[in-house]
């Protein structure tokens, strides 16, 4: 997954980072450390992606050193927001396609998690390309962590999860470019072994193996959403991602002011939202209900995981923000803002259920005419969607 961490400085956003990547993919934490990129204005190509091998290039052959950051697994990106926009670029793709480009070489890499800091705004940041933004799946607010957490903190010591001998047996590995794939593996594989052992007589967890985060995977995949998730999907993606007077949602068009449709989650949201975004909502709604040990999503995974899968990239109108600035809330105001547009959509949808089970049932029955005359008596986006 590829996850935005969004917050104040010094809570802990990129020691967080570092930490989980450290007990789930088992290397010293110093590693995920060394290998980060940390966002500054003067970034440049030979941080993130690699530089030429000079000794070579004296020769006259022209080969790559790739980065640390580029052959790490996971990747993190320590404020990303104080890269500037035209420099953003350089990570784009290599998200996307696991494909780095350096001079005439390409390194494809295995996909693999992502972790990025966000600071909130001031003048040493900027924003972040939209391209870029909608590649992370999840954004959370990083919160302080209160006064009995800071008591704990004050009082109890903390675990180191580093280990000298194992960060120099992995930088020993990186610097042996004879090996085969299979090789370096089975390398990886032992230095990994041996961390998961010191860091689980120390800390007295049970960690994953490689094993254990495979059938994991395929466990979540095997979920599916119940029929009262699945409904309400349905309507949070026609309310949110449709337009019936325009054909859909665009970033440079506004509605209408007298639309028939002004009542719904549409008129209140600027931007449609991508098919990444869709599934993202898929997924983790599915990890969600397999932590809580559920054979199906239910509504309330939906509903826990869609705010934080569409609070970073839908624009609510700041008509609508405005109304909710000054009421009490736990969460930052875009984040709220869209846990109302869900809730509101659901009290909605509520009224559908229904004449939604009434559109499918015919459909499963193979009485198709009975279902798209049913859909075009309802005055909601879910049923004009149906009809399409």
């Amino acid at each position: 997954g590829k996850l935005l961490y969004v917050g104040e400085y010094g809570l802990g956003k990129t020691t967080l980072s570092e930490t989980i990547s450290s007990l789930i993919y088992l290397l010293p934490r110093k590693i995920y450390n060394s290998s980060s990129i940390k966002g500054n204005p003067e970034i440049a190509n030979d941080q993130v992606i690699g530089r030429p091998n000079l000794g070579e290039l004296n020769q006259g052959k022209e080969k790559v050193i790739w980065s640390e950051f580029v052959l790490s697994r996971p990747k993190i990106v320590d404020e990303i927001n104080r890269i500037p926009s035209n420099k953003q670029n350089l990570l784009l793709t290599g998200m996307q396609t696991d494909r780095w480009s350096y001079l005439n070489s390409t390194l494809e890499v295995e996909d693999c998690p992502w972790f990025a800091t966000r600071n909130y705004s001031d003048a040493g940041n900027t924003g972040i390309i939209p391209p870029l933004l909608d590649r992370f799946e999840l954004a959370v607010e990083s919160k302080s962590p209160g006064l009995n957490n800071f008591r704990s903190m004050r009082y109890h010591k903390s675990i180191s999860l580093d280990s000298k001998d194992l960060e120099d047996a992995y930088y020993d590995l990186l610097s042996r470019q004879h090996l085969t794939k299979k090789e370096f593996n089975e390398e990886l594989g032992q230095i990994k072994r041996a961390y998961k052992s010191i860091t689980e007589s120390k800390t007295g967890l049970e960690l994953f193996t490689e094993r254990d985060l495979n059938q994991i995977n395929e466990e979540v995949k095997s979920i599916e959403f119940d029929q009262d998730s699945n409904f309400l999907f349905d309507v949070i993606i026609s309310e949110l991602g449709s337009c019936q007077l325009f054909g859909q949602k665009r970033t440079n068009q506004d509605c209408p002011t007298d639309c028939h449709f002004s009542n719904y989650a549409c008129n209140v949201v600027q931007n449609d939202f991508s098919t990444r975004t869709v599934l993202t909502i898929d997924k983790y709604s599915k990890m969600l209900a397999w932590i809580e040990g559920k054979k199906r999503v239910e509504k309330t995974h939906l509903k826990r995981i869609a705010p934080f899968a569409l609070w970073h990239k839908i624009k609510v109108k700041e008509e609508y923000l405005q109304e909710i600035s000054e009421q009490k809330r736990e969460d930052a105001l875009e984040v709220e803002a869209t846990k109302k547009i869900i809730d509101e959509i659901e009290k909605r949808q509520h009224k559908l259920i229904p004449k939604q089970k009434e559109v499918v049932q015919n459909i499963i029955s193979e009485n198709v005419q009975r279902a798209i005359d049913v859909s075009k008596r309802m005055d909601h986006p879910v049923f004009k969607e149906y009809l399409k």
